[in-house]
């Protein structure tokens, strides 16, 4: 991934972990597609563009997870586009995901962090509830996550924050009831996941502009305008 570190804490998570949980490509939907009750609760309180952008954020765990293993390079480059559309969707694009040529305990977890994120901007319209999209990150996550790492704590830091800042009832809902999009709120930067960053809401848009200008141009995933 060519972005900056997401955060102190993600150090703390080794690239080279063995890779000792079960896994069944066939049953692969088991590891991630259910919610956390509690968790959910506080989900469905963000904005749409806060439960995006956790789960972006939690895909960059999985990713490093794998990163001295096997990286799916595909993957870091459609989730660092992703933080490029959480300005506009149209940034980034829907994808096809290629589950048969990546198969197995690590190449078919990155592959589904490709579907998350794929999931939460291009194919929401049967489920418009964001919260599930980090429900399904944080689950995959803790399954293929090593023990000993600052993970959770980092997620309950990262929550909190979110909830500081970028619910439903700091924002609103938006005023246009005519609007073709589901007004999802306002931009949610990629530093507010990191607990030493002084964050501030009203810079987040300018902060994205600034993660985009980071992004590798050769990124196949962004699709930027006059590019």
């Amino acid at each position: 991934m060519a972005l900056p570190r997401l955060c102190p804490e993600i150090l703390t998570l080794p690239v080279d972990a063995p890779v000792d949980y079960e896994w069944n490509d066939w049953d692969a939907l088991a590891y991630f597609d259910y919610a956390d009750t509690d968790l959910f609760a506080r989900l469905e309180r963000l904005t749409g563009k806060a439960n995006i952008a956790l789960a972006l954020a939690v895909c960059e765990w999985i990713l490093r997870r794998f990163a001295g293993i096997e990286p799916l390079e595909d993957a870091s480059e459609y989730v660092e586009a992703g933080w490029a559309a959480l300005l506009d969707p149209e940034y980034s694009g829907w994808i096809e995901l290629d589950y048969e040529d990546n198969p197995g305990p690590v190449l078919r977890p990155q592959v589904i962090v490709m579907g998350i994120v794929n999931d939460a901007f291009y194919e929401n319209d049967d489920d418009p509830e964001m919260a599930w999209r980090p429900c399904y990150a944080v689950n995959l996550a803790r399954y293929v996550l090593p023990d000993g790492t600052a993970f959770e704590d980092w997620l309950e830091s990262g929550i909190s924050r979110l909830e500081r800042f970028h619910t439903w009832e700091i924002e609103g809902h938006g005023d246009d009831l005519f609007a073709e999009e589901i007004y999802q709120g306002r931009p949610v930067a990629r530093e507010i996941f990191d607990a030493t960053f002084p964050y501030r809401p009203e810079e987040a848009e300018m902060l994205l502009h600034r993660l985009i200008g980071q992004i590798d141009p050769g990124n196949e995933f962004l699709n930027l305008p006059g590019a």
